[in-house]
């Protein structure tokens, strides 16, 4: 069945987002918030040969006048070696997500790969060239083998990120009118080498027509929903498009300060001589924001050492092409309030925040928010993308909603379908979470504290 098109909510209301998506995808269609991608059963799956192999080739027909060469690069220095190419590559496709750039991958591989006895992460990543050798696309891909050792490894291939929501929209990065010649290219690649995985999980495909590249093979059982602001006009004519009570709710934000006598300001950090410091003010007040209680939860993403040295590391790379910030909001002279965002494309990407709960009844949140998009708008950037996840924070400004798939391609092989088979019905009849982390601890009781942590459900 065809995928619908990207869906869009100009008032920023999407009650009834999800259903096109069960109508096209079936039920089994849900958000990627209760999506486990990558949870392999303890049952199936053959033994991976160990792969020795820097870079291997296989050539694509896309159409009978044009083909692709595709490469795999399955160790570090081929990684490092393919940055120059990729950043140029962003800069092509005129990429706003942090989470497709070079400088995301290599530091995520450095922290956030897991080397332990319950799971093992391989570099598989795939680089799509014209015949001529032009790079025209990257999917950073791994092979995750769970347990990490023994003949009931199973393993899935599948892009880096998974993380606790770390890296919030995974998938590929693809020139300008080259995504479904990329996508049929390297579907027809890594069919080709099944041997190597049981089956495949997909991120980020656009339900905008491209998802139907793929269709025969994929089943498609997740979706991610994120948003986007365009910046037209200015700021004065932005705010007066706004609904009555998001402009009340402004309002009421700067009088309450006002009237407590508190001055605020806006400011922000780019210079990687200040980034770490900005990130320690971050982790603390985003861990703050964790601990109130609500009904919304706000868990603290970099709780692990691993996840807040990775971020100092991406915004430190970032930040030397210009692309890291961290706004913070200071009130009486104290920063209350912090966001790191990044920049790219002529896009503003909101990534995560933080107050300090001394603060939250004057919505501080809200006025930092509301100084950022003034601030956009000041710099003549094009859009703001308010990240991922379905919430009043997001939808007051009146985004457009978009929509990624993901999705399933098991392994032609038996061993493939057996062993994919098996992790399914575990999944959904008979473990619940708890109990898989019972099992997943008892596999990493060897590999230290970092290893149980790395050994979670994603």
């Amino acid at each position: 069945m065809k995928p619908e098109a990207r869906l869009r909510a100009s008032d920023g209301q999407d009650r009834h987002a999800a259903a096109p998506a069960k109508r096209l995808f079936g039920n089994s269609m849900r958000p990627r918030a209760n999506y486990e991608s990558d949870y392999a059963s303890m049952v199936g799956g053959g033994v991976a040969p160990h792969i020795t192999a820097t870079m291997t080739h296989s050539r694509i027909a896309e159409t009978a006048s044009a083909a692709l060469v595709v490469e795999t690069i399955r160790d570090e220095d081929g990684l490092r070696a393919l940055e120059p190419e990729w950043i140029a590559l962003e800069n092509e496709a005129c990429n706003t997500l942090p989470f497709r750039t070079a400088a995301w991958t290599l530091a995520w591989w450095k922290h956030l790969r897991r080397q332990c006895p319950a799971v093992r992460d391989h570099l598989s990543l795939r680089a799509l060239r014209t015949a001529d050798g032009k790079l025209v696309g990257v999917a950073p891909l791994m092979i995750t083998e769970r347990p990490g050792r023994g003949f009931m490894r199973t393993r899935c291939l599948q892009f880096i990120g998974t993380d606790p929501n770390v890296t919030e929209l995974r998938g590929g990065l693809w020139a300008p009118d080259h995504e479904h010649a990329c996508l049929q290219a390297l579907k027809a690649a890594v069919t080709g080498e099944a041997s190597e995985w049981d089956w495949m999980i997909w991120n980020g495909i656009p339900a905008d027509g491209a998802a139907e590249t793929l269709n025969g093979g994929v089943r498609w059982n997740a979706y991610t929903r994120y948003y986007t602001l365009r910046l037209e006009g200015d700021w004065p004519t932005f705010k007066a498009r706004l609904r009555r009570n998001v402009k009340e709710s402004l309002r009421k934000c700067y009088n309450s300060l006002k009237r407590a006598g508190l001055d605020h300001a806006l400011e922000v950090v780019t210079n990687r001589e200040e980034m770490k410091d900005a990130l320690h003010g971050f982790f603390r007040l985003h861990a703050e924001r964790a601990s109130v209680p609500g009904s919304i939860r706000h868990p603290n993403t970099f709780a692990s050492p691993d996840a807040r040295a990775f971020l100092v590391d991406v915004c430190e790379r970032l930040s030397e092409r210009g692309q890291a910030r961290v706004f913070r909001l200071r009130v009486g002279g104290s920063v209350v309030a912090t966001r790191v965002a990044f920049v790219m494309g002529g896009t503003l990407y909101l990534y995560y925040s933080g107050y300090d709960r001394e603060f939250g009844k004057y919505s501080v949140m809200t006025t930092l928010v509301s100084e950022v998009i003034q601030r956009a708008f000041r710099e003549g950037l094009d859009s703001m993308n308010l990240s991922t996840g379905h919430d009043v924070s997001k939808t007051r400004w009146g985004p457009r909603e978009c929509l990624e798939c993901d999705g399933v391609m098991v392994s032609p092989r038996p061993l493939g379908h057996f062993a994919y088979a098996a992790y399914h019905f575990l999944e959904t009849t008979m473990l619940q979470q708890h109990v898989r982390e019972r099992i997943m601890r008892l596999l990493a009781r060897n590999g230290g504290a970092s290893c149980i942590a790395g050994a979670g459900m994603y």
